[in-house]
């Protein structure tokens, strides 16, 4: 089974697509859908809406601001992770305050930014392009054993993009 967050959906279709033997169900838990177009990214959050914009113009800047921010996100610790990274979000910004989801939220994006800004930045790139045309359609029996868990306040997988994954894909949706 792959359990998938954030862009890793886009990893999670990729080998359930190659190797379908060797995944049984695939969870992907508030996915973040291809935004290929300038306009796809108006529904992020404004501080969630820079990077894959930035990932388009410039990977120089954009690599400077991931680091920027990266600073900025150590420096709040875990109390300040919610207000660096979901800003504007209220939905988020309320799971952040819950001890256990700020603790795990904490020690995943402490950790990938203790790496450097380069993995971030690759995910913004990814976010920018229309990663899931050579994806689709999956098999049938993949898009039978796929779920996406999004919470319907969910501002940084916005519902209009999530629901144009599960139509390109198939599955299950659990909100």
């Amino acid at each position: 089974d792959v359990v998938a967050y954030d862009t890793g959906v886009a990893f999670a279709l990729a080998l359930a697509q190659a190797a379908p033997e060797r995944v049984g169900q695939v969870v992907a838990v508030a996915p973040l859908a291809p935004m290929p177009k300038l306009s796809d990214l108006a529904a992020l959050p404004r501080q969630q809406r820079l990077f894959p914009l930035l990932a388009r113009t410039s990977t120089e800047l954009c690599t400077a601001m991931a680091g920027w921010g990266g600073r900025a996100l150590m420096r709040g610790g875990p109390e300040g992770f919610g207000k660096t990274v979901f800003a504007g979000a209220e939905a988020d910004l309320a799971a952040c305050r819950m001890p256990t989801v700020q603790q795990a939220f904490w020690h995943g994006h402490a950790w990938h930014t203790r790496q450097g800004p380069d993995g971030f930045v690759a995910d913004a790139r990814l976010a920018a392009t229309d990663w899931l045309t050579p994806l689709t359609p999956l098999p049938e029996d993949v898009a039978e054993r796929l779920t996406y868990v999004h919470g319907s306040q969910d501002l940084s997988a916005p519902s209009l993009a999530v629901d144009m994954l599960q139509s390109r894909t198939g599955g299950e949706r659990v909100t």
